[in-house]
């Protein structure tokens, strides 16, 4: 067995460099987990209050098309191509499928709400 030729030579390094290396690493390694947990913890809080706004717009929209008569037997058109995310004119005319065209004709026209509703009938105004 050969002997290495450079291991009388070399010193052992000093317990305490090694404990001031290793605290070192720990304090500098915690310092950016702890960074990075904060910035993680911002986005994701963004996130929820987008995916909350985004819940609230959906249920007022809900709710809105439930007060519509008749538009419960309509149905959305699975062949419906997606709509454009292209903003190249500041008007965008809306998008009707040739399937639920008919569905949407045979709708009740709803009054502008600025005329007040009907009477019911056998009342007097």
């Amino acid at each position: 067995m050969e002997d290495n030729p450079f291991e009388d030579d070399l010193a052992p390094v000093p317990d305490q460099k090694t404990l001031i290396l290793v605290n070192t690493f720990v304090v500098h390694t915690a310092g950016l987990l702890n960074r990075f947990s904060t910035l993680c913890e911002r986005k994701l809080e963004a996130v929820d209050r987008s995916i909350k706004r985004v819940d609230i717009q959906l249920k007022l929209l809900e709710s809105k098309l439930r007060s519509v008569e008749g538009i419960e037997h309509v149905r959305a058109s699975s062949s419906a191509p997606p709509p454009s995310t292209s903003a190249s004119t500041s008007e965008a005319a809306p998008v009707q499928t040739p399937s639920t065209e008919p569905a949407l004709a045979s709708l009740p026209q709803v009054a502008p709400a600025s005329t007040p509703p009907p009477a019911p009938p056998g009342t007097e105004p």
